[in-house]
C-alpha cells in the first residue's frame, strides 16, 4: 500500500470556512485520516491486482485446455478398449449364441455354480 500525505490542518480550516464547527471538523478529519491510513488502494495497487488476476486467468485457461485434451485422449482409449471387448464377446458367442437367462453366460459355455454372484 502507498503512503498518503494528508494535510489535516488545511482540511480542518477548509471545513471551518464551510461553516462546520471546529470540533466537528476535527472529528471528520480524524475519521478520513484513519480511513486513508487503513488501506485505501491506489491506482498502482489496483493495476497490480489486475495483472495478477490476468495471469491467474491465463493459467486457468491453459489448465482447462490441458484437461480437455486429456479427457479426449482417455475417451478414445476407452472407445478402442470397448470396441475390442465387444469384438471379443461377439467372437466367443459366434454372433448366434444367446446368454442363459439367469446367469448371462452363453449357451455351450460352462455354467457357474448355483448362487454364484449373489450377495450374502
Amino acid at each position: 500500500m502507498a503512503t498518503f500525505v494528508f494535510d489535516t490542518h488545511r482540511a480542518i480550516q477548509n471545513l471551518k470556512e464551510a461553516g462546520i464547527s471546529e470540533t466537528q471538523a476535527e472529528a471528520m478529519v480524524a475519521m478520513v485520516g484513519s480511513a486513508l491510513g487503513e488501506g485505501v488502494a491506489t491506482k498502482a495497487d489496483v493495476q497490480r491486482v489486475e495483472q495478477i488476476v490476468e495471469r491467474v486467468e491465463q493459467k486457468l485457461e491453459y489448465e482447462v485446455r490441458s484437461l480437455r485434451s486429456d479427457l479426449q485422449a482417455m475417451e478414445q482409449r476407452i472407445t478402442l478398449k470397448l470396441g475390442g471387448l465387444m469384438g471379443s464377446v461377439q467372437f466367443c458367442w459366434g454372433g448366434r449364441a444367446t446368454p442363459h437367462r439367469s446367469t448371462g453366460v452363453p449357451a455351450g459355455f460352462p455354467q457357474p455354480p448355483r448362487g454364484w454372484g449373489r450377495s450374502i
